[in-house]
């Protein structure tokens, strides 16, 4: 007894821990599919934004890279602009810098004058200066010996003798002799008041004219070639300026051409950034919800591993038919998520075959290869679709055109693959501003395979001095046979809009 007591108890612990963990994992796998939802929901979200900022992706990034040449253009001209204006200021100093004497011009033959005048002055005013001189003091100006000497001791005994030591010979006081032995011994060691010998002595007024007049003089050699280099640096400044200018011009006409629609008013920078981390976003949680997948499968195992030792371990009282068709409803539950994968990913290659059919064709009278269009089943059941270049990679972006032609090939795909084969009208416009040549004359094409009928409008075929009123692209397209008629809308030009009259020109 003790040992089937025994025995049931073990029996019945078994079942309890088998029934206990079965509902760890159920409250796990609610805990996951919450995730999921959630992570579904933040990819779907990034995936939305990625196909709103597309259109303008390419455009943002050339509105960038754009952004950033005006920004250095506009530094290189403020740079420029200044040397030049400062230059400019610089001119009128030149006139009475000594390096460069601008004023000293023409005034050659002036300095040779005034050099010629300066010495006659100076001659003049020595000859008088002289005259004066000796006429107030002649004894001064016209002795022999050196200053000091005969020395006043020797002079005073002459003078009490009467008698020149120097040539011997008497000096009687009275006499010329003695007289002037007095007045050497009393002759002024300096003088210090000169006697003015003109009424208004000009010299030093001309002497310091001539010396700041040296550096324009010597110059004025210079001066014609000085002023040539300086025109030159001029013209070269100005030239760059105005190069400049007419570069910046154009970057900014670039840029306006370039337009960002729906985006309130962002620039550029925050589009770009919005974008890739619009896709840094599907890239972190399509791996997350692979993970979350794999946990959900993983646990969905345990959970059905449990319930089958939990129906072992339980009393054999459940009817047979009721187990098989349980088994028989798991087993279609399984092969209907099968057949709808398998469903959906033949339609995904039927879409992805036709799509690059189209596209092949929109941009086959384009210079440079279009690459080819990927599909791909995203984590949260919708389609994905990237444009990749020939080694696989993804090309995030690309021009306006490629991006228009890559939607309109989705669309096209869409109509081919429907086995119905509904007769779709088109009604579009072909700016061949954003396609580009190449890229209309390949959408003229295509569009005719696939629309039974179809009204393009296209402004940029329209050339007014033409006699067909169209440009050569819209000669090349009237002669196509896939384009059965041919209009040209045409305005009064110069009256007022209220008078503006319509007329249509049927080309073909």
């Amino acid at each position: 007894m003790n040992k089937q007591t025994k025995s049931t108890s073990d029996h019945n612990g078994r079942l309890d821990k088998a029934i206990k963990l079965k509902k760890d994992e159920e409250t796990k796998l609610a805990f996951e599919n919450i995730k999921l939802t959630d992570f579904i929901k933040l990819y779907d979200d990034a995936e939305r934004e990625k196909n709103d900022l597309e259109q303008n992706f390419s455009n943002a990034e050339k509105r960038n890279e754009l952004d950033n040449k005006i920004k250095d253009k506009n530094r290189k001209y403020t740079d420029v602009a200044n040397e030049y204006n400062n230059f400019l200021d610089s001119i009128n100093n030149r006139f009475f810098d000594g390096n460069f004497s601008w004023i000293s011009l023409g005034f050659d033959a002036v300095v040779d004058d005034f050099q010629s005048k300066i010495q006659k002055f100076r001659d003049i005013h020595y000859e008088k200066k002289a005259l004066l001189n000796i006429n107030n003091d002649p004894n001064k100006h016209f002795h022999f010996l050196p200053v000091n000497s005969p020395d006043s001791v020797s002079l005073k005994s002459m003078i009490d003798h009467e008698h020149c030591y120097v040539c011997n010979r008497p000096a009687q006081q009275g006499t010329d002799e003695y007289d002037f032995i007095v007045r050497l011994k009393n002759r002024p060691v300096e003088t210090k008041n000169e006697t003015e010998y003109v009424k208004n002595n000009l010299d030093s007024f001309f002497s310091d004219l001539q010396i700041n007049a040296q550096p324009f003089y010597n110059k004025i050699s210079n001066i014609d070639d000085s002023i040539l280099q300086t025109r030159e640096k001029e013209t070269t400044l100005n030239d760059r300026l105005n190069k400049l200018k007419k570069e910046l011009k154009s970057l900014k006409d670039q840029r306006k051409d370039i337009l960002i629609s729906g985006s309130n008013g962002e620039d550029s920078l925050t589009i770009i950034n919005r974008y890739k981390g619009a896709i840094r976003r599907i890239a972190d949680s399509s791996n997350q919800i692979e993970r979350l997948k794999d946990n959900i499968k993983r646990l969905k195992n345990n959970i059905q591993n449990t319930e089958k030792e939990i129906q072992s371990l339980r009393p054999s009282n459940i009817p047979e038919g009721y187990l098989m068709n349980y088994e028989i409803c798991n087993d279609l539950v399984s092969a209907t998520e099968k057949a709808k994968d398998r469903v959906f990913d033949n339609m995904v290659s039927l879409l992805e075959k036709y799509a690059n059919e189209h596209f092949q064709s929109l941009i086959k009278y384009n210079d440079l290869a279009g690459g080819i269009l990927k599909f791909e089943k995203s984590p949260s059941g919708s389609i994905l679709f990237n444009y990749i270049d020939s080694k696989g990679n993804i090309v995030h972006g690309s021009s306006e055109g490629f991006q228009r032609m890559k939607k309109f090939s989705v669309v096209m795909a869409v109509i081919s693959a429907n086995t119905a084969k509904y007769n779709y009208p088109l009604l579009a416009d072909a700016p061949i501003s954003a396609f580009g040549e190449g890229f209309t004359e390949g959408f003229f094409e295509a569009t005719g395979n696939v629309f039974p009928q179809s009204i393009v409008l296209v402004k940029d075929l329209y050339k007014g001095n033409d006699t067909t009123k169209i440009n050569d692209l819209g000669k090349k397209l009237l002669k196509d046979p896939m384009v059965k008629t041919m209009y040209v809308n045409q305005v009064t030009e110069g009256v007022e809009q209220v008078d503006l009259i319509t007329t249509k020109i049927k080309l073909k």
